[in-house]
């Protein structure tokens, strides 16, 4: 399955136009798809007319609901925000908000659940805003800046890959833990495979 990941996009929809000719079969947008809420719907609007499935969940510039009811417009954008959905037989787990958290009780109370059912697939995708503790992706101004929930949950669950965003120092950047891929694909957006 190849997936176009994309992260802290802030409104910046010249980047969705960039997408009409290539191929994919599945978008994912881990958070901050606006500045603060504003314009969510011209964002949303641009990325359905892609006609793609496309996977969301709010950073710490949306709140929750407003990504529910903005989803809820369009019939390409599924919020997946504290939700899973499967495709093609890989599970997609996510949870979005948080800023900068160490810890995450609303994840934590998930992770149980999240746990088993990813027990049942072979292939598994986290999708967060806020990037995990200790990696690569999570180093803002010389400090760690990622969520230790996160972090114990890939450790132990090992999903094969993690799409995260929040700090946009570390676009690009990717890192691992275990066998789970972990990267952060920028406004500018990542194709990757799964």
């Amino acid at each position: 399955m190849k997936i176009y990941a994309n992260a802290d996009l802030h409104g910046a929809i010249e980047q969705i136009d960039k997408l009409k000719d290539k191929e994919f079969d599945l978008a994912i947008f881990a958070g901050d798809m606006t500045i603060f809420g504003n314009g969510i719907d011209k964002v949303f609007s641009k990325i359905d007319k892609l006609g793609k499935t496309t996977l969301v969940i709010p950073g710490n510039h949306e709140e929750d609901k407003q990504v529910k009811q903005a989803a809820g417009k369009y019939n390409h954008i599924f919020d997946i925000h504290k939700e899973h959905i499967v495709i093609d037989n890989v599970l997609f787990l996510g949870h979005g908000g948080e800023g900068f958290t160490t810890r995450s009780k609303e994840f934590d109370s998930l992770a149980k659940k999240f746990e088993q059912l990813a027990e049942q697939y072979e292939k598994v995708v986290l999708v967060i805003h806020q990037p995990p503790y200790k990696t690569n992706v999570d180093i803002i101004h010389g400090q760690r800046a990622g969520n230790k929930s996160y972090r114990n949950f890939i450790k132990k669950v090992q999903p094969n890959l993690v799409i995260c965003g929040h700090l946009h120092e570390n676009a690009n950047k990717q890192d691992k833990i275990g066998k789970s891929l972990i990267i952060n694909p920028s406004y500018k957006g990542k194709f990757l495979e799964v």
